[in-house]
């Protein structure tokens, strides 16, 4: 069985020193993406949501659950008071997933 990994091609921490990935990974018994999560977060105003960016990523690459079962996921665990982030994570995920 393969396996496969999401990884942001732009370090997170620290912000003052983030550089881009310039290694890649050499083993071939993984699936690498490289994805700028980073990147697309700053650009869609999505602020500390590159990770989400990445999991919507392995979602769509790795058929891990469907965008329905997400958002039922996510409508579960975020509070009432705070439902405005449902979409905003939704976002967040449709975009890893379409890169």
């Amino acid at each position: 069985m393969t396996s496969s990994l999401t990884v942001s091609s732009r370090a997170v921490w620290p912000l003052s020193t983030a550089r881009w990935v310039e290694k890649k990974c050499d083993r071939t018994d993984i699936k690498v993406y490289y994805i700028p999560a980073t990147r697309i977060a700053r650009e869609q105003h999505l602020g500390t949501l590159a990770n989400v960016i990445m999991l919507g990523q392995m979602f769509a690459k790795c058929s891990v659950a469907s965008l329905e079962t997400v958002k039922k996921a996510i409508e579960k665990c975020v509070p009432a008071s705070k439902a405005q982030l449902i979409e905003t994570n939704m976002k967040a995920i449709t975009l890893g997933g379409s890169f």
